[in-house]
């Protein structure tokens, strides 16, 4: 009896280990043979997805109040003519400023200037015109056809000469009228304060014409030190000349652009059909022309499965083929892609609306392969889950500034800024028949096969 139970026992044991000892299969890692074959998931690629675009004509612009703002007049050959005309105001910069003897010997206008940064023809010479400005510039908004501020008689018409200062800054000194400048420093009532003087010298509104050529538009710094409207005189016959200036910065200053936009007539023809989209697309700063996008793919990419999107990558390339002028026309430093509402108005995609979702937007120009790349993932999983509707989007040149607080009413609201008065750039990129340049959709997704719509 004892050696029966002995042998159960020792049975029992070894069934035991036998058990235990299947038990240390690892099961940590899923197999995919114990998972329903059709809730794999599986991530995808589409490449180059087609894409359709036309040039547009844009709307006016806002124009910011800030430092660096533009002058000059360019006849792009491709792109048309481009006017950039100046409203800017000039600061007392202190209090009870008097010329009892003075005797004026000259004055000028001077702005400091990018000499990196221009559009058009460096070696044209740029005729102005200096205009009283009659309404005061104070307003809380800037457009860029507001040009009606000023009086239709220039006081002054003047070459701009191309200089170096001593410190090594390139300016443009632009010669003024001797009366209104005598006028202005006798004018000891005006000289009282920074107000009176704003009161009855508003400012001035700046054109420019150029003398043949391509002609060129220069990028200035108001708020640059040698920056502002300079009387010269002497205080007696035998006395040095010395020098007052009233800059164009501080206090209440305003400083905002006008454009005026003449396109060339293929360009014109590029707007009204839309067919030449297939070959070409314009796109110039200052709003000037936009592209109108389309994306057909998307209508019915997730008709049967519900799809989690990766990357959205929208892609332009430059023509490479296309010049036709001899000036320097460099290519903008960003692009945004704006969404199209119900009403056809530009919207901020959902890829612009949060920091996180911005810093993998994309849209800077990559010189390595002449290209613009936006990835838009956000906007496009809304799309293709039902949130919205897949209206079409636009390009502009243009940068979208993200975040910023601004103050209302002692409360701190984060906003999102579009900018497209600081660009007049201008590029050409491949039209959607192009073989190997055309704009393209490349698409990373997962299909969601078990969440089948």
């Amino acid at each position: 009896m004892n050696i029966r139970i002995k042998i159960i026992n020792s049975l029992v044991l070894i069934c035991a280990v036998l058990f235990i000892a299947a038990c240390k299969k690892d099961h940590s890692v899923l197999d995919t043979g114990t998972q329903p074959g059709n809730d794999e998931l599986n991530a995808e690629q589409l490449m180059d997805l087609p894409i359709t675009a036309h040039t547009i004509f844009g709307d006016s612009i806002v124009s910011f109040k800030e430092r660096y703002k533009f002058l000059g007049s360019n006849s792009d050959p491709v792109f048309g003519k481009t006017d950039v005309g100046l409203y800017t105001n000039m600061s007392l910069s202190f209090a009870n400023k008097t010329f009892p003897s003075a005797t004026l010997t000259t004055a000028e206008i001077v702005l400091a200037y990018d000499a990196s940064t221009f559009v058009g023809d460096p070696t044209t010479q740029l005729t102005c015109s200096v205009y009283p400005v009659k309404n005061s510039l104070d307003t809380s908004a800037y457009y860029s056809t507001n040009d009606r501020m000023h009086e239709t008689t220039p006081i002054f018409i003047s070459p701009a000469t191309k200089t170096v200062a001593s410190n090594g800054q390139a300016i443009l000194k632009i010669d003024f009228d001797k009366t209104y400048a005598s006028n202005l420093m006798l004018d000891t009532t005006s000289l009282k304060s920074n107000d009176s003087f704003r009161e009855k010298y508003k400012g001035f509104y700046i054109t420019a014409s150029s003398n043949g050529g391509e002609g060129i538009i220069y990028k200035v710094d108001l708020e640059n030190d040698l920056s502002g409207f300079y009387v010269y005189y002497k205080d007696s016959p035998s006395d040095s000349i010395s020098y007052f200036k009233f800059p164009f910065s501080g206090s209440k200053t305003t400083n905002y652009n006008t454009i005026k936009y003449s396109p060339a007539q293929n360009l014109v023809n590029a707007v009204q059909d839309s067919t030449q989209g297939g070959n070409n697309l314009y796109l110039k700063g200052f709003g000037s022309t936009k592209l109108k996008i389309q994306i057909p793919f998307l209508k019915n990419m997730s008709d049967s499965f519900y799809i989690s999107v990766n990357r959205a990558e929208v892609v332009f390339y430059q023509d490479p083929s296309l010049g036709g002028a001899s000036g320097v026309y460099e290519e903008p430093p960003q692009l945004s892609l704006l969404l199209m509402d119900s009403l056809g108005k530009e919207k901020f995609t959902a890829d612009n609306l949060t920091g996180t979702a911005f810093s993998k937007y994309g849209g800077s120009y990559d010189s390595d392969n002449k290209r613009y790349v936006f990835n838009i993932a956000s906007e496009v999983q809304a799309i293709l889950s039902g949130k919205k509707k897949n209206r079409g989007f636009y390009l502009v040149v243009a940068r979208t500034f993200v975040g910023i607080k601004e103050e209302y009413n002692n409360n701190a609201k984060e906003i999102f800024l579009l900018r497209r008065d600081n660009y007049a750039e201008r590029v050409i990129l491949a039209g959607y028949n192009n073989p190997s340049l055309k704009p393209r959709l490349n698409l990373s997704f997962v299909k969601l096969r078990n969440e089948i719509k």
